[in-house]
C-alpha cells in the first residue's frame, strides 16, 4: 500500500473513532413548552387561564401545575388542577387549552381543568409549571398590574370584565394587551 493511501486509510479511521467518541451536540437551553395567551381574574369565579402548548410534542396537564401569588406576596399557592374528564389530559402540539375557576360556565367552553378562583384584579403573577422535579423553565410567567416582577415584564392592568391576552409579535417579543 502506498504512503498516500496509509494516510487516507489513518485519516478515516481517526475521523470515525473521534465520531464514535464524541458527545452528541444538543441545545443547552431549554426553551419554554407553553405559552400564556389569555387570563382573566378578580371577578369571583369568572376567571381563566389559557395557554398554548408550543413544544413540538404532546404535553400531559396531569405533569403541570397553576401557581398564583398576589402583589403584595412572593410565596407561590399551587391551584389544584382538576380535569374535566380523567381520561383527556393531552394537549398536541400548537393546540390551546383552557382552565377555568370552578363555577365559572361561559357557553361554548370546553375545559380541560378547573381550579379554585382567587386571582387578585389588582395585580399579581401566574405561572403553570411542570411538577417537581421537572425541568421548571418549559413554563410559564404572567404577570399584571401591580405585580412584583423581577424576572420578566409586567402587562397592564386590565379592565374589568375584560381579559388579558398574549401573542407573539413574529419578532420574537410577547405582546401583551387587554
Amino acid at each position: 500500500m502506498s504512503t498516500k493511501l496509509k494516510i487516507i486509510s489513518l485519516l478515516v479511521h481517526i475521523s470515525i473513532l473521534v465520531t464514535l467518541i464524541s458527545p452528541p451536540i444538543t441545545d443547552a437551553s431549554p426553551t419554554s413548552s407553553i405559552l400564556i395567551t389569555e387570563l382573566q381574574t378578580g371577578q369571583g369565579s369568572n376567571e381563566f387561564v389559557e395557554f398554548e402548548n408550543t413544544s413540538e410534542s404532546t404535553i400531559d396537564v396531569n405533569d403541570w401545575r397553576l401557581q398564583y401569588h398576589s402583589s403584595s406576596s412572593t410565596t407561590w399557592i399551587t391551584k389544584t388542577l382538576t380535569l374535566t374528564d380523567p381520561l383527556i389530559s393531552l394537549v398536541k402540539s400548537g393546540d390551546r387549552a383552557l382552565l377555568l375557576a370552578n363555577g365559572y360556565t361561559p357557553l361554548g367552553t370546553d375545559p380541560i381543568a378547573r381550579f379554585a378562583s382567587g386571582f387578585a384584579d389588582t395585580g399579581g403573577s401566574v405561572r403553570l409549571v411542570p411538577n417537581p422535579g421537572l425541568d421548571e423553565s418549559r413554563g410559564d410567567r404572567l404577570n399584571w398590574g401591580t405585580a412584583d416582577a423581577p424576572i420578566c415584564s409586567i402587562a397592564p392592568k386590565h379592565s374589568s370584565g375584560q381579559s388579558l391576552k398574549r401573542y407573539p409579535s413574529g419578532d420574537g417579543v410577547i405582546v401583551d394587551s387587554s
